[in-house]
């Protein structure tokens, strides 16, 4: 439950996190117990309960190490633009500014990356207050950018 606690502060933005619960008490009064006094915490405690309950804890651990250990450089002395040179896809790179877990730095990596190999790449980045679950968000940029993307690809099946 803990550690489910803490990678959910991680997904959600400072800013999204202050939006949402600022400092505000459960109950209004503070009682200086360990109990959960403020509304954070009870968000907190709900989804980790609601997740203990439907997933199992060394599942959630091991998908947050191969997160933290993937690296597509690893095999090409570190050299992304190498990793991604037997690509044959084009891509679309979106990226959230409040996502900690995965930085717009990161995802621009990957765009010169691929362009490096002289693919074709599309790259969005979306101005976002609510971190790594922004891509869950129906934000009307993003939804645009996706929609739109999407819409070609269908076009050249299509075609």
């Amino acid at each position: 439950m803990l550690a489910r606690m803490l990678g959910h502060i991680t997904y959600l933005s400072d800013d999204s996190m202050r939006e949402k619960f600022g400092r505000d008490l459960r109950d209004g009064k503070i009682d200086f117990d360990f109990d959960v006094e403020f509304q954070v915490e009870s968000y907190l405690r709900y989804q980790a309960d609601s997740f203990v309950g439907g997933f199992d804890a060394n599942t959630y651990l091991l998908i947050t190490k191969v997160l933290d250990y993937f690296d597509p450089a690893a095999g090409f002395d570190g050299d992304l633009t190498k990793a991604m040179a037997s690509a044959k896809a084009d891509f679309l790179v979106v990226s959230f500014t409040s996502d900690w877990r995965f930085a717009p730095v990161r995802s621009r990596e990957i765009v010169k990356a691929i362009h490096g190999n002289e693919l074709n790449v599309s790259y969005a980045e979306i101005k976002a207050s609510q971190g790594h679950d922004a891509f869950l968000m129906k934000i009307p940029h993003y939804l645009d950018v996706f929609g739109s993307y999407m819409n070609l690809v269908a076009s050249e099946v299509d075609a």
